[in-house]
């Protein structure tokens, strides 16, 4: 059975009796000029904005939740809340120290910083949850365990998304930067990845706003630039040292990127 607790700082009602790993979950709603201080928790705390923003500052860093937004704060990280204009959540409270619970061993091999993430889909959820609280029948207690867990196993599946969206960039980048000097293609990359050309495509378009070629020769430029600025090297030894051994092609690629050609690039500069 639920069991509702009012405090009194706040509008709203924090629900507890779902058992482990759940403390308790929650609708509030903050007024304005609200704020809580520095402190931390023994669970993991999850924070939904149903409307307005919520301030969330860490030792690193200060964060603005606005509707739709979420905030998971792993247990013991220090962190104080504040808002302007006022804001109403959810909020879900998990215990860390669980025993085997496989929800709490998923939270814990994926959070150890907190997360911000923009999840509006969530909110399609709390109609359900509210009324199912005021329901008070196994069915329905049951019901809300299994929507908390899917918001839950949502916001983590969207972690390690992002996640591997951030490996490929890195990945992408310090091959280009370890090959720069050569005349990679795009079969190079797709064999070099794993991956179909066509699928490095899209993550490239996704990640970068353009193709995986487009941005090796955006780096080389970068580096031609460089040299043109800084070395006394001619433009054909930087052609065949950027791995372009027709100098007319590097200087049609340079003039793309730059606006000039490479001869009028290095004449500013020495101006």
């Amino acid at each position: 059975m639920l069991t509702r607790l009012h405090e009194l700082d706040n509008i709203g009602q924090s629900l507890t009796g779902l058992d482990s790993p759940y403390v308790d979950f929650n609708f509030f709603t903050r007024p304005k000029n609200w704020d809580m201080l520095l402190h931390k928790h023994l669970f993991f705390q999850f924070l939904l904005v149903i409307e307005g923003e919520l301030y969330i500052i860490t030792e690193n860093e200060e964060v603005i939740l606005k509707r739709g937004m979420v905030s998971i704060i792993p247990p013991d990280v220090l962190h104080s809340l504040k808002t302007h204009n006022g804001y109403k959540q959810f909020g879900i409270n998990l215990g860390s120290n669980a025993g085997e619970d496989r929800l709490i061993k998923i939270l814990s091999g994926n959070l150890n910083v907190p997360v911000v993430l923009n999840m509006p889909g969530l909110l399609d959820y709390l109609p359900e949850i509210e009324d199912c609280s005021r329901l008070q029948t196994m069915v329905s207690i049951q019901k809300i365990r299994n929507r908390l867990e899917y918001m839950l196993l949502t916001c983590i599946e969207t972690i390690k998304k992002q996640d591997s969206d951030q490996a490929f960039r890195e990945k992408l980048i310090n091959y280009f930067k370890n090959n720069i000097l050569e005349n990679i293609t795009l079969k190079d990359i797709s064999v070099a990845f794993y991956m179909s050309k066509s699928h490095i495509e899209r993550l490239s378009y996704k990640e970068f706003g353009c193709g995986a070629i487009r941005l090796f020769n955006r780096l080389k430029m970068d580096r031609a630039r460089i040299l043109l600025q800084n070395t006394d090297l001619s433009i054909s030894d930087i052609s065949t040292h950027l791995g372009y051994h027709d100098q007319g092609y590097f200087s049609r690629i340079f003039k793309k990127y730059e606006g000039v050609s490479p001869r009028i690039y290095q004449n500013q500069s020495n101006f």
